[in-house]
């Protein structure tokens, strides 16, 4: 009507003019979806290619909020208007994709809209559908061509936009029609490494359903993070232990037999969980070419799934990813999963196939060896520490025995034993020469492992070690002519001898460690040591303060006449040793001051034998208890360490030939073994552990279930039993 009453000179002007915003009517028509008012406005010379201040047309606006009838009659009167960009060079194509507007999508495509547009971020349409999660939109658009793998500012596609988003619909469309897996941004993540940083576990899942979910698992992202060679099944492992044990659950494959068939095999895939040759870091990077190999250091550093030849075995000049053997020890999947507590998929079949097979090619042989000679160095050590002849120290040669004297032809310490002129029997001579052979070995061995390791090499045990080794062949070396001539040491080694044969049994027990099923009682023990030595601070001031006291009132006493052996007398005094009647009854040890000394007696009694030793006790139970109910991941993490610390001392040659991308197995071919075999269930110790199926992991989990209930029963009954009690104490004061 408005209209109508206008000059046509006035007209123009009127339908155009534009608002703050610099919106003509026609924009605020489409904003609102009145088709009539839209219609109206053409007819009488609005301008449907007008812009406003984002650079917007009436299109853009329509298809931003999906108004298909207003967008069609802006195509119908004009087709050109459907490639028109805004600020962002978004078209209306964008915006209906970016919003889900599928009918808005369809009419745009119909009407020529640029299926591949980009916008200031390089998106496409895709791009902006995928993102949001629109999957009828993405749908749509790769119906009628779109470009799957298009690639914006960040390297990113629709996929590593889907993803990151958790859009779980999309990833799997996309992935249908053929989107690349494998394909990295500019900061070398792919879909897989998106979802995981984002935390979509279902995302994840999807993506390794997919035909060729191996190809998104060869990926290598190095951040400061975690350290270097950060694959997608590390990152599980830290972040999605569920999906990392579908993972473990898709590297064992079956043949088409029957599971009871004796033909059925398995094949389990080690090539993610054991890596170490593994190197993908050119696929990812600006500035690196995708190729077979990768010169480095005058050596082939090869990439990919490439490092294997066709039977399964690392090519001859392959090289470890790093070279530093402590990082491939700790960086190693199965290591990992110690760190992160992962008891589920360290008793994975593939996991334990894995320890197992490590353990049978090269771990037995050089952890067996290794403690062979070391157990052949203790016994020589031990059994000349107890044969040979030990030195008497100069100032006890008066009160020592008759048979305690100086050789006359020699001038050396004195010595226990019969007078000869050669003390030293066949036996601690041929104990000696062997400590000398065999602690060398060990210190060769110990500078390897320097070389190998370099600061890391520096630890506790590795220091215990070297004291042992040292101060054996101090103990046993000739230092003077009279130890070379009578076989009889000098005081002073003897003294560092009984270091070295302590260290020597303490190394044993480090040795023992590594043991599986007696590794968790030295486990148990240094738990409970370092709950001591957190203690032990508060532990020394109530032995210090008590020891002070008792010196202050009992220093006419021997074990109390100095600080330091009041100290030492109060500790053992602690561990039951008390000696009443000798510190208060006995006719030399005279009590001077009876009041005191009495009550600081009975305090003590209190505090030290009774309170302290019970807190002790209480915190040793809680300790080994703590220890008991991680056994199992204790166990797994112990044959993991093993397998692994033998792992870092071989050479590069020897792995090559140890490592296999993949291994088969018969799970049936006990069958046909011999009966005296059977009866002794070889088969079990030939044949790995299978995956369960499904109804066995179901009954574990009912079983589980079944367990926590009992527990939460048990506790509320204890709960309702106190409250009982608590109710009848109330009542009975109340009375």
């Amino acid at each position: 009507t408005l209209l109508k009453h206008d000059s046509s000179t006035d007209l123009v002007d009127l339908v155009n003019r534009c608002d703050h915003y610099d919106n003509s009517p026609l924009h605020i028509a489409a904003l609102k979806g009145y088709s009539d008012v839209t219609e109206i406005l053409l007819k009488n010379g609005a301008e449907a290619e007008r812009k406003n201040e984002h650079e917007q047309t009436p299109l853009h606006l329509a298809s931003k909020h999906g108004h298909v009838d207003v967008a069609s009659l802006f195509i119908k009167h004009n087709k050109t208007i459907v490639s028109t960009e805004d600020e962002n060079a978004n078209t209306p194509l964008h915006l209906a994709a970016l919003w889900g507007h599928i009918n808005m999508v369809c009419n745009l495509l119909n009407a020529g809209a640029n299926i591949e547009a980009r916008n200031c971020y390089l998106w496409t349409p895709l791009d902006c559908a995928a993102s949001r999660g629109w999957k009828r939109c993405c749908q749509c658009l790769l119906n009628a061509g779109a470009n799957v793998d298009s690639v914006d500012k960040s390297k990113a596609t629709p996929l590593h936009l889907a993803a990151r988003e958790g859009h779980r619909g999309v990833v799997k469309l996309l992935l249908k029609f053929g989107a690349n897996i494998a394909q990295c941004d500019k900061n070398g993540k792919n879909c897989i490494d998106l979802a995981i940083d984002n935390g979509h576990e279902d995302v994840a899942l999807e993506i390794l359903s997919d035909p060729n979910w191996e190809a998104v698992l060869r990926n290598e992202s190095d951040e400061n993070k975690y350290g270097i060679h950060q694959t997608p099944l590390r990152r599980l492992i830290r972040q999605m232990p569920d999906v990392a044990e579908h993972v473990l659950d898709q590297c064992i494959v079956k043949n088409h037999f029957p599971e009871d068939h004796p033909q059925h095999q398995v094949t389990f895939n080690y090539e993610f969980l054991d890596d170490m040759f593994a190197c993908y870091k050119p696929y990812l990077y600006d500035g690196h070419e995708q190729s077979d190999s990768l010169s480095q250091s005058g050596s082939t550093l090869f990439t990919g799934s490439n490092i294997y030849d066709d039977s399964g075995y690392v090519k001859k000049k392959v090289m470890p990813y790093i070279s530093d053997k402590e990082i491939l020890k700790y960086n190693h999947p199965l290591m990992l999963m110690v760190s992160y507590g992962r008891e589920d998929l360290l008793s994975h079949p593939l996991c334990e196939s894995l320890l197992r097979r490590k353990w049978k090619y090269y771990g037995r042989y050089v952890y067996y060896s290794n403690l062979l000679v070391f157990i052949l160095f203790l016994i020589f050590l031990t059994g000349y520490v107890v044969t040979a002849v030990p030195p008497c120290p100069l100032e006890d040669v008066e009160e020592m025995d008759p048979n305690c004297c100086s050789l006359k032809n020699y001038t050396c310490q004195p010595y226990i034993g019969k007078c000869d002129s050669n003390m030293e029997q066949v036996f601690p001579r041929i104990c000696r020469n062997f400590i000398y052979i065999l602690a060398l070995i060990h210190l060769l061995k110990e500078i390897y492992q320097i070389h190998q390791n370099g600061r890391r090499y520096l630890n506790l045990e590795n220091a215990l070690e070297w004291s042992c080794y040292l101060s054996a062949l101090i103990f046993v070396a000739d230092l003077t002519e009279c130890s070379s001539e009578s076989g009889i040491r000098e005081v002073w080694q003897w003294e560092l001898g009984s270091l070295s044969i302590f260290s020597a049994w303490m190394v044993l027990l480090m040795f023992i460690s590594k043991f599986p099923f007696l590794g968790i009682y030295v486990i148990m023990f240094f738990q409970i040591l370092s709950t001591f030595v957190n203690f032990s601070f508060v532990f020394f001031l109530f032995v210090v303060a008590f020891a002070l006291g008792f010196f202050a009132l009992l220093q006419n006493q021997n074990p109390f006449e100095n600080p330091g052996e009041a100290i030492i007398k109060t500790g053992v005094m602690m561990i039951g040793e008390i000696e009443f009647d000798a510190i208060f009854n006995e006719p030399d040890n005279k009590v001077y001051f009876k009041g005191p000394t009495y009550a600081l007696f009975i305090i003590f009694l209190l505090i030290m034998a009774v309170i302290i030793m019970n807190l002790l006790i209480g915190l040793a139970v809680d300790d080994i208890k703590g220890v008991q109910e991680k056994a199992e991941l204790k166990r797994l993490a112990m044959k993991v360490e093993l397998v692994l610390t033998v792992e870092r001392i071989l050479p590069v040659v020897v792995l090559r030939k140890c490592i296999f991308k993949y291994r088969h197995f018969f799970p049936n071919s006990w069958k046909n073994y011999p009966w005296y075999l059977k009866c002794f269930r070889v088969n079990q110790t030939l044949t790995p552990k299978l995956p369960k199926n499904a109804l066995e992991v179901v009954e574990e989990k009912q079983a589980k279930l079944s367990k926590q209930v009992k527990e939460i029963q048990e506790i509320v009954f204890q709960v309702q039993k106190d409250v009982k009690h608590i109710i009848a104490s109330m009542k009975k004061q109340g009375s």
